[in-house]
């Protein structure tokens, strides 16, 4: 018997993993689901307009000093679009908002990276109209995010003995009592 037979025979007979029905295994990563989602969609326009910023000042001076500085924005949103996606693959409550807290935390950080990058370029007509539409652009995005979360069905969870990511009603101190 080589190394590979060895490797399947070991797992062949696993019956410790158990599918709980809280992942759809035809989409691990959500991304068909995501598809043609409100959200997801606004998240992709997010991600095209900071692309296009990027685009649009690599024809100006300093444009690989800006263009350093941009980089991670565009970098950024992409991994927001990597993890909103992956949110319609799970099922549960708390699953979701556990993935839609990374997202948050993704869109603080864009957030404060946009406007210092904005702080540092030269107060031209362009860049004051750029600024303006990447400002709504965010805004436009962070009132999809609070629709996309208060859409969540609250009856489907896993209760959080930390009171996290229960859904509002839900207090972890009942679990203990």
């Amino acid at each position: 018997m080589n190394k590979d037979e060895e490797f399947e025979d070991e797992f062949e007979d696993d019956d410790e993993f158990i599918d709980d029905g809280t992942i759809d295994w035809d989409d691990p990563l959500g991304i068909k689901a995501a598809m043609n989602q409100p959200f997801y969609e606004k998240a992709i326009q997010v991600k095209d307009l900071l692309h296009g910023c990027k685009n649009l000042e690599e024809g100006q001076e300093n444009s690989k000093t800006f263009s350093k500085m941009f980089n991670p924005i565009v970098q950024n949103s992409m991994i927001l679009n990597i993890i909103i996606g992956q949110s319609y693959a799970f099922k549960l409550y708390d699953e979701k908002m556990t993935a839609m807290a990374r997202a948050r935390e993704h869109c603080v950080w864009l957030s404060k990276a946009i406007n210092d990058y904005f702080e540092y370029l030269p107060k031209t007509d362009i860049n004051q109209k750029m600024y303006r539409l990447v400002h709504e652009e965010m805004h436009d995005f962070q009132l999809a995010f609070i629709a996309e979360v208060n859409s969540y069905k609250t009856c489907d969870y896993v209760p959080d003995p930390w009171g996290v990511f229960n859904p509002p009603g839900v207090d972890s101190a009942d679990f203990y009592s």
